[in-house]
C-alpha cells in the first residue's frame, strides 16, 4: 500500500463508523467533497492538514446545456430520495399554496424512498390526487438530463446537512436555476441570487414566498439560467475529480 486515501460522502461525523480523529491518524489523505464537509470533520477531531477538498463531478456529455429562452418557467422539479432529510414535504406544501395563484404551475417529483432503503414517509397515493403534481419514481440519468434542460426551477430544500448534493451540480451545469438549502455543501454549488436561491428551509409557507418571487419574474429565472451556464458549467467534471484524487494520493508517495 503506497497511500491510504479515505473518501466518504457521509453527511455526519457519526456516519463514518469510526472516529474522525482516528481517520486522520490512519489515512495519508482524507478527501472531502465540500468545504462544508471538511469543516464538519475538522470540528470532530480530524487532522485538517491531511484533508483535500475535491468536489463531485458531472458527466458533461450527458448533462448538456438547456436553452434559457425555451425553459418552461411554470415547471417545478424535485429530484432525490423521498426522505424527510430532503425536505420534499416543504416543496409539496409550497406548491399547493402557489397553485391557487398559478393555475398552470406543475411539480414533477423524481426519486424514491428506496434509494436510501427507507419506507415512504409521505402518503404518495393520496398526494397523487393533487392537481399538477406528478410522481415519476426513480428514472434514468438520460431522462433527468432532459428534465434539467427543459424545466424552469429545481427545488431541493434539504432540512439537514447535505455534504454536496450531486443533483444541484448536474442541474446547474445544465443551466437549471435552483432553490437549495444553506445546510451543507449546496451553497458551494448554487450562487445565491446569481444562479438560484439559497434558503433556510423552515416551512412550506416560507419556501412558497421564495419560489413565488421567481415565478413573478420569468425573465429573472432565465437570467439565473444564463448565469448558471456561464459560471457553473464546467466547474464540476468527473475527469477533474478523478485527476485531483489521483494527484492528492500521488503527492504522498
Amino acid at each position: 500500500i503506497a497511500t491510504r486515501v479515505f473518501l466518504s460522502h457521509e453527511p455526519s461525523a457519526s456516519g463514518f463508523g469510526i472516529s474522525p480523529s482516528v481517520i486522520g491518524s490512519i489515512a495519508d489523505v482524507v478527501v472531502c467533497i465540500s468545504e462544508a464537509q471538511k469543516s464538519l470533520l475538522v470540528e470532530s477531531g480530524c487532522d485538517g492538514s491531511k484533508i483535500v477538498v475535491v468536489p463531485n463531478g458531472v458527466d458533461l456529455k450527458l448533462f448538456t446545456a438547456g436553452d434559457p429562452e425555451k425553459r418552461n418557467c411554470r415547471r417545478l422539479v424535485f429530484v432525490g430520495a423521498l426522505v424527510v432529510d430532503k425536505g420534499l414535504h416543504l416543496v409539496i406544501d409550497a406548491f399547493v399554496r402557489l397553485r391557487s395563484k398559478y393555475s398552470d404551475l406543475t411539480l414533477d417529483i423524481y426519486g424514491s424512498a428506496g434509494l436510501w432503503g427507507r419506507a415512504d414517509y409521505l402518503n404518495v397515493e393520496e398526494l397523487k390526487k393533487i392537481a399538477g403534481l406528478t410522481f415519476h419514481g426513480a428514472v434514468s440519468q438520460e431522462e433527468l438530463a432532459t428534465v434539467y434542460r427543459e424545466a424552469g426551477l429545481l427545488v431541493i430544500p434539504s432540512i439537514y446537512f447535505d455534504a454536496f448534493n450531486l443533483v444541484a451540480a448536474e442541474a446547474q451545469s445544465s443551466g437549471l436555476p435552483a432553490i437549495g438549502s444553506v445546510h451543507g455543501g449546496m451553497k458551494e454549488i448554487i450562487v445565491d441570487r446569481v444562479t438560484g436561491r439559497l434558503t433556510e428551509p423552515t416551512t412550506g409557507e416560507a419556501l412558497a414566498l421564495v419560489i413565488g418571487e421567481l415565478l413573478e419574474k420569468p425573465e429573472q429565472l432565465r437570467e439565473l439560467s444564463r448565469n448558471a451556464l456561464a459560471t457553473v458549467r464546467g466547474k464540476f467534471d468527473w475527469t477533474k475529480t478523478a485527476g485531483s484524487i489521483i494527484e492528492a494520493a500521488a503527492s504522498q508517495i
